[in-house]
């Protein structure tokens, strides 16, 4: 909308994550001097008090025993009935009440720093160290104000722990060690990993007796040095490792529990080699021993070492040969050893690279090798179970010198007919391939999509729609799906029964239901605007009202206070913006008005009166009220700016004295006073000085437990007393790239801690404080997601939008790895097919090129003067095709994708409006298109040229179905309605199952291929506008999108309808509590 505030351009900058760690701390992004650490002493009544920390002296604070001359003192904070007590001793180490103060700021937490001590319970305020008395209670507050409701020191306290000397008596044999320094004997038997020549002589040594003290500080075995300590237990420097072994007859293995017989003879040492499975030059020569005393899981994590795959990533070690099977204990290794010298170790792909080729494989190859081994060549054939297709009718297997003539003859032998459809008006002709799948029958895949996580947050709206649950989990909305968001287990839940955009949300006051109201459907067969209200826990929907009433639409909600939550006003977004007042446990219609035909952007209840609404918006705030005939009529002397009249009321709070407080457009903070006649009236006393508070739109305001008032606006908070006439007591600004402060609100409405979450116009939300840095806890793009892509070996996704931004996310953590601002609104992004870079296109006509582990930049090209709308690099990762226009630019990639030149003339020209997506064939040779007006072309790579005989390519392969035409996609086209469109398509790496977003916003799966008419579908309505991005992940697992008009970033879980999925491989991404 035109009254927000929208922030600058950012500057380009790369911020580089750690890794896949959790979170994604602001503090760690902008400490060069940008975000300063909170100064503790601003604002104090004290401003020259120094701290207590001395070089000579030690703390005080936090003493809980009496000094010679000290007072033993217990400290609660304001307000918190629930703060057990600090006790500390005031004695002369103290120098003076400022140091006091400065210290318990530190000790207690409070919204803007201890600032005034009281006694307990007269509540008198302490001015001098000699006021205090031993043993006594007092008050620590940030305001001048002591909260006498609060019985203080009823929770009990603490019992610190007290230890006598141990009484004499008689001790386990066990305790004597620990007691009396006695050091057993062990023999020191040698470790499983060790450097060649040092595990040969080991092998062939007598196991002797060493102290345990020795053998400790050779091999810790403590869980916390384990890691630190196994390079010098394992390893030489020499350059090859080898497997200690000797003589034993028992061996534990590793969680399986397997155990070796006594009487099994040992197996000699034998020479084997471990490889890395993504880096085959990572090869280590080892010896394997038996007889280790190291467990199954201490072999593993040394193996990963040696293998210099990332701590959490290494996923398991395998055989070398067919069937390469996981090795999974101790005992399985030793009866594999005996079969096998060679081994694999796999990280995040899970498995082998041989099994992933034997999937994987192309079918149409002319490669010699069919797998692993030296076989001798055969011809190639797709097998769909019960079926095979002779791939040599498909031009990868016509011999390169076969003149397009004979092509020409041989189509006509065939006698191919292709099958003619209308799209959007205009006839196309799509060839069928030669043979059947009989998995193309129409029906509906045996799959499900559940929806596993959401990105990001809505964050453009000034609205409420950001709130804290009596568990500590936040509930917001993103497109049409409320979540319900634990931080402490990292999970969410989604209510998912709107089928528009949620557009507004309210929280009843027990904070057990949920009301949220969606916007107007655009198609002719939406659902019309409702209100639904449903419990935070089981997500169970409670009620649905306004279906016959609401034509356009509801723009904000609220439940009333006074009744607890008896009554719901509604706004709609119609012309005159009609409020309705509900009774919605009964469903009823209780009074309803028209407001103003002014923007409106909120409405409440007044909290101590349910009978006094308030609504607010462009050049407003109205107080009305409802009478007992059910009428609400507006009182006009209620709400009056007698002097400049802010173009837009941006927000609303409430003190506790019952004043009503505003903020506005023009960065003011008005205060409103109820006079005995019930009329609101603006406070020029108080709200003289709180004129022009902000620079910038005031979007937040948050009233504190304590009293403290808490405005945002822009990039900035301020902190009032109400307790002393609003005074001004602190000031903290965040990032710019964090974005405008939409919503503000307490960890929890009782606490005093000082502890807030932020939501920004950035589509993130911030958790921290005035005293602690901000950190992110959700983030998101802020505008479009045009481009999104998945790795093609690692569980991460790349994902590029209109905002300039960059990001990769991890799977399974959720968690933003990197984010990279190149300077240019980005349309496409794609992977070379080995995940080292990725190319993203802009608005700007040029390709840039990052790293992908990094987020660095590569290198940048330039196209032309026109978006690019589609990227892709072959599959043999040798080419990279933009389509730019209605043209597609071809670039040879060089040196790992350093380096980029033209392709021989460089441009395949032939379309005649823009180019919407491209495909590779698996061979690398062909190209098929798709424009703007619907055209479905192919391209010769080696000629550079159209190939306009589409038959030629009917049983052609290709890497990936991005191209929303095609014969394999007719039965999707069946399905829809007037006026919809699809707008993507993603086909799953085994060729399983067909995603499909279209403009309505909708996500359907079907079987791959689909060609049947009107073949059947699993449907989702995640989005109201379109669905813009799907992606599969390269296991299959996931289905990733994003559309709307929020930025909205979804992931979804693709489960097998006919039995339980299967458990997730180990994975430093992993969370038990996702699935």
């Amino acid at each position: 909308m035109d009254y927000y505030d929208y922030d600058g351009p950012h500057r380009a900058h790369t911020q580089q994550g750690n890794g896949y760690r959790q979170g994604y701390p602001t503090g760690n992004r902008y400490d060069n001097g940008a975000y300063d650490n909170p100064d503790t002493y601003q604002g104090l009544r004290y401003p020259s008090g120094g701290s207590m920390d001395h070089d000579d002296e030690p703390d005080t604070l936090g003493r809980t025993k009496l000094g010679k001359r000290g007072k033993l003192v217990t400290f609660y904070r304001n307000g918190d009935n629930n703060f057990k007590g600090f006790q500390t001793s005031i004695n002369s180490k103290i120098r003076s009440l400022e140091t006091l103060l400065v210290d318990l700021t530190s000790k207690i937490p409070t919204t803007t720093g201890i600032r005034y001590i009281f006694t307990w319970p007269d509540c008198k305020e302490v001015r001098d160290l000699s006021e205090f008395e031993g043993g006594r209670s007092y008050i620590a507050s940030c305001v001048k104000k002591v909260n006498k409701t609060i019985n203080y020191g009823s929770v009990s306290r603490e019992q610190f722990w007290q230890t006598k000397k141990p009484s004499a008596g008689r001790h386990r044999e066990d305790d004597k060690r620990f007691l009396y320094n006695i050091k057993p004997k062990q023999v020191n038997r040698p470790p499983v990993l060790s450097r060649m020549s040092a595990g040969i002589a080991a092998a062939n040594e007598t196991p002797r007796e060493t102290d345990t003290s020795d053998t400790f500080n050779t091999w810790p075995r403590s869980q916390n040095m384990k890691a630190k300590n196994r390079k010098s237990r394992n390893f030489q420097d020499d350059d090859s490792v080898a497997m200690d072994y000797e003589d034993t007859n028992t061996r534990r293995s590793g969680s399986n529990g397997d155990i070796t017989s006594p009487n099994q003879k040992p197996t000699p040492g034998k020479v084997l080699t471990v490889v890395n499975n993504l880096n085959r030059q990572i090869e280590e020569k080892v010896m394997f021993n038996p007889g280790t005393t190291q467990e199954f899981e201490e072999i593993m994590e040394d193996i990963s070492d040696m293998m210099k795959i990332p701590q959490g990533a290494f996923t398991g070690l395998f055989a070398g040969t067919h069937p390469f099977k996981k090795i999974e204990s101790f005992s399985q290794l030793l009866r594999t050893v005996e079969k096998c010298d060679k081994f694999i170790a796999c990280s995040l792909e899970g498995v082998p690279q041989e099994i992933l080729k034997r999937e994987r494989e192309a079918p149409s190859s002319n490669s010699s090798n069919d797998s692993t081994g030296m076989r001798k060549p055969r011809k190639h054939s797709r097998r769909y179970e019960n079926l095979e297709i002779d791939s040599m009718s498909s031009p990868e297997q016509m011999s390169r010198h076969e003149s397009t003539e004979d092509r020409l003859n041989r189509a006509k032998l065939l006698n191919v007919k292709p099958v003619t459809v209308d799209i959007h008006g205009l006839r196309r002709e799509f060839y069928a391939p030669s043979k059947t799948n009989p998995e193309d029958n129409g029906a509906k895949p045996d799959k499900k999509l559940k929806l596993e996580w959401v990105y990001g947050y809505r964050g453009q709206e000034a609205k409420n729609n950001l709130y804290v649950l009596r568990t500590g989990e936040l509930v917001y909305y993103v497109a049409t799906v409320a979540i319900v968001y634990d931080k402490e287990k990292e999970t969410q839940k989604h209510y998912m029964e709107h089928t528009e955009d949620i557009t507004c949300m309210a929280l009843h006051p027990t904070q057990n239901y949920v009301a949220t109201g969606q916007q107007v459907g655009s198609s002719a067969t939406a659902i019309l605007p409702h209100i639904r209200i449903w419990d935070a826990k089981s997500l169970y929907t409670y009620k649905e009202i306004g279906l016959d009433l609401f034509q356009y639409g509801i723009n904000t909600l609220a439940f009333s206070t006074e009744s607890g939550g008896d009554l719901l006003l509604a706004v709609d977004a119609s012309d005159r913006h009609v409020l309705s007042v509900w009774d919605w446990q009964a469903g009823t219609l209780t009074a309803k008005t028209t407001t103003t035909s002014e923007v409106v952007i909120s409405g409440c209840f007044y909290p101590q009166d349910d009978t006094i609404i308030i609504t607010y918006g462009r050049q407003h705030i109205f107080f009305w009220k409802i009478f007992q005939d059910s009428k609400i009529y507006r009182d006009k002397k209620s709400g009056v700016f007698n002097d400049e009249v802010p173009k837009f009321v941006t927000s609303v709070a409430f003190a506790p004295n019952g004043d009503v407080i505003s903020g506005d457009s023009n960065g003011s903070i008005l205060i409103w006073s109820r006079n005995d006649s019930d009329q609101f009236a603006i406070n020029r006393h108080i709200s003289d000085h709180m004129s022009h508070a902000h620079h910038k739109s005031v979007f937040a305001l948050c009233m504190k437990a304590d009293g403290i008032l808490l405005s945002g606006a822009g990039s900035e908070i301020k902190a009032w007393d109400t307790s002393s006439e609003y005074r001004f007591i602190k000031e903290r600004m965040l990032p710019d790239t964090a974005g405008t402060i939409r919503n503000m609100l307490p960890h929890n409405q009782q606490d005093t801690d000082g502890q807030l979450y932020i939501g920004t116009a950035n589509n993130s939300i911030l958790e921290g404080s005035l005293q602690n840095k901000f950190t992110y806890l959700i983030q998101g793009h802020h505008k479009e997601v045009s481009g999104l892509t998945c790795h093609p070996t690692e569980q991460t996704f790349i994902t590029a939008g209109l905002d300039k931004e960059v990001c990769k996310w991890a799977l399974y953590t959720h968690n933003l790895i990197w984010k990279s601002n190149i300077g240019l609104e980005c349309v496409c992004v794609a992977f070379d097919p080995q995940g080292l870079v990725m190319a993203i296109g802009t608005t700007a006509g040029r390709f840039v090129i990052l790293d992908s582990s990094s987020g660095n930049h590569v290198a940048s090209i330039q196209v032309g003067n026109d978006d690019i709308t589609t990227i892709s690099f072959s599959p043999d990762g040798k080419m990279l095709a933009a389509g730019c226009q209605d043209n597609i630019f071809l670039y040879q990639v060089l040196d790992d994708g350093q380096c980029f030149r033209k392709h021989k003339t460089g441009v395949l020209s032939g379309h005649s409006n823009y180019i919407r997506q491209l495909d590779w064939s698996t061979d690398s040779r062909y190209i098929q298109s798709v424009s703007a007006d619907y055209d479905l072309m192919y391209w010769d790579i080696g000629k550079m040229q159209c190939e306009k005989q589409g038959a030629l390519l009917r049983d052609s392969l290709w890497t990936t179905q991005s191209a929303t035409l095609g014969h394999a996609l007719l039965g999707a086209w069946s399905n829809l309605e007037k006026d919809e469109d699809i707008v993507c398509t993603a086909r799953s790496n085994k060729h399983i199952t067909l995603a499909v977003g279209d403009n309505t916003g909708s996500l359907r799966l079907y079987k791959y291929p689909c060609s049947k008419q009107k073949a059947d579908f699993i449907a989702m309505k995640p989005y109201s506008k379109s669905t813009n991005n799907v992606c599969y992940t390269n296991d299959d697992t996931f289905l990733i999108t994003s559309g709307g008009s929020d930025a909205g970033l979804m992931q979804w879980c693709i489960k097998d309808n006919k039995q339980a999925m299967l458990p997730l491989p180990a994975s430093p991404f992993s969370m038990q509590d996702t699935l």
